[in-house]
Formats: C-alpha cells, structure tokens, sequence
C-alpha cells in the first residue's frame, strides 16, 4: 500500500470533469466519482493512492450514514486498508458537514433543485462566470481524453492540498459546488476548503484504535464506526450522535481611541498575537 498522505480536498475533483465533452470523446461516464469506472476506455490503470479511496464515499453499498465503514466486509473489500478507511471516514464526516452550508436549510430539509448552472453564481456579481467565460476560461481543466487521464494521474503524484489548490485553484473558484441553483452560488474552492479544515481539525483530536476486533475512531472517549454515530441528525430534536463539536468566530478588537502617534503599536501587538494564534498547536489553522 502506497505510503503517500490522504489528501481529502481530491475526493471531490471528480467535480471538475467535463462530463458532456467527454461523453462526446467517447468516453462514457455517469457521475463525479469513478470507482466504478471502466478504465480501460483510456487505456490507464486505477490510481492507487490513499486518496483515491474517498472515491468510495459515493458506492451504494458504503454511501449509508449508518454504514460501518470501519469493520463492515464491504467497507474491506472496496478500501482494503484499515487506516484508509478511517481517512474515508473522516472526510465523509467532513463533506458532510461542508455541504450542509450550501444545500440545506433549518432541520437538516435540503434546498429544492432548480435549474442546473455551468458556473458558479456570485449574488453579487451575476456577471461573474460570463465574463470569465468571454475572457476565455471555463470551469472544467479536463474536457478531453488527455486531460482526462491527466486526472488519473495527477490523483496519484498530488504533493499535498496546497499543490492542488495552486493548479486548479483558477478552475475550482468557477466551479459550484453544487451545479444547481440556488446551491451554485458556492464555490468549489470554498466547499473543499471547508472539507479540508474539517477532516484535518477531526483528524488531530480523533484516536484510530482496534479493540476487541473492532476497528474504531474515538474523539473524547466516544468510539464509532458510522457517520451516524458520531454525527446524529442534524435536526437538535432527533439525536445528535457522539461527537460535539462547537465552531466559534471570533473577532480581535481595541476599543482605544488613537491619539498619539506611538498608539500606532496596538496594531503590531494585534499582529503578534494573530501571529501566536496561527503557530500554535492548539489553535493553528489546518
């Protein structure tokens, strides 16, 4: 098994893929994800990174909240490493979470569907993607064969998220994240972002353990297995699962008026204790 870091922002390049103009290359595809792809149309083999694996969150015999997707012998069959099944686990907590900001509404009702968009839609700039597009760009990187199996490939030589997001960072921020409105307003980008800080803010606090034959994740000496036990329903009144966790904004301010030119200092001691926060183990942005 491939020794290469899981990178969670990758489960959903899929997203990026031209599906139509490939269709018309003669490469034949129904969906955003490709576990069940038939390679052999491009003539490249399967990747075999960790992050491949997060391809799997979409199979239906693993897509279930409820699904054991530790210990269950479909979970083994399709993603045969145990701590890449925690991973797996991870980032489906996490895009979860990520993809509720855009698509649900109060008690967990999703958004009803509306009219499928090609870019994404900025609410306060309409003109956005169509004047994008004139300039010439265009929301998908991968709209032939080549760049097709360029995916593929780049699945596996991938250095990190940040290398994703600095070559396709363009193509992601005019891709929604959900092509239908009025879910299209958020972008790619910001949906793995979201993803990205989420899964790796569940993987610092989460222990991986085997116990009794049982594989499991415990946060706060809460073992799970499913999204469903350490997630619960999104709904306050039905149960909320094992694992709570609080988000918290918070705003740095002065109240001093400045009157003095050395006054000025209050803002190289902002930047100081910004700069604490950032590099702390505790508090650092992931």
């Amino acid at each position: 098994m491939s020794k290469k870091d899981f990178i969670p922002e990758l489960h959903d390049i899929g997203k990026l893929v031209d599906r139509q103009a490939l269709n018309q290359h003669g490469v034949q595809i129904s969906g955003h994800t490709f576990h069940d792809f038939d390679f052999s149309q491009i003539g490249v083999s399967q990747p075999s990174s960790p992050s491949w694996y997060a391809q799997y969150l979409e199979k239906d015999e693993l897509r279930p909240p409820d699904k054991d997707l530790l210990n269950s012998q479909e979970a083994k069959r399709y993603i045969p490493d145990t701590q890449i099944r925690a991973d797996v686990l991870l980032v489906k907590m996490a895009d979860g979470i990520s993809a509720a900001i855009s698509r649900l509404e109060l008690y967990g009702k999703r958004i009803r569907r509306g009219q499928v968009g090609e870019g994404v839609h900025k609410l306060w700039n309409i003109k956005f993607y169509a004047e994008k597009k004139q300039g010439g760009l265009y929301w998908s990187p991968f709209t032939d064969t080549e760049s097709f199996k360029g995916m593929f490939q780049y699945i596996d030589s991938c250095l990190g998220y940040q290398d994703f997001f600095r070559k396709y960072g363009e193509y992601l921020t005019l891709t929604p994240e959900d092509k239908t409105a009025p879910g299209n307003i958020v972008s790619l980008y910001t949906h793995l972002e979201l993803v990205g800080k989420t899964y790796r803010t569940l993987k610092k606090h989460s222990l991986f353990q085997l116990q009794n034959t049982q594989n499991l994740l415990l946060y706060n000496n809460q073992p799970i297995k499913s999204v469903q036990e350490a997630s619960g329903h999104i709904d306050a009144e039905k149960d909320q699962g094992k694992w709570i966790f609080r988000i918290v904004n918070c705003n740095i301010k002065f109240p001093q008026s400045f009157s003095r030119l050395q006054d000025l200092n209050v803002f190289r001691k902002r930047a100081d204790l910004i700069k604490s926060f950032s590099e702390d183990e505790n508090t650092k942005d992931y």
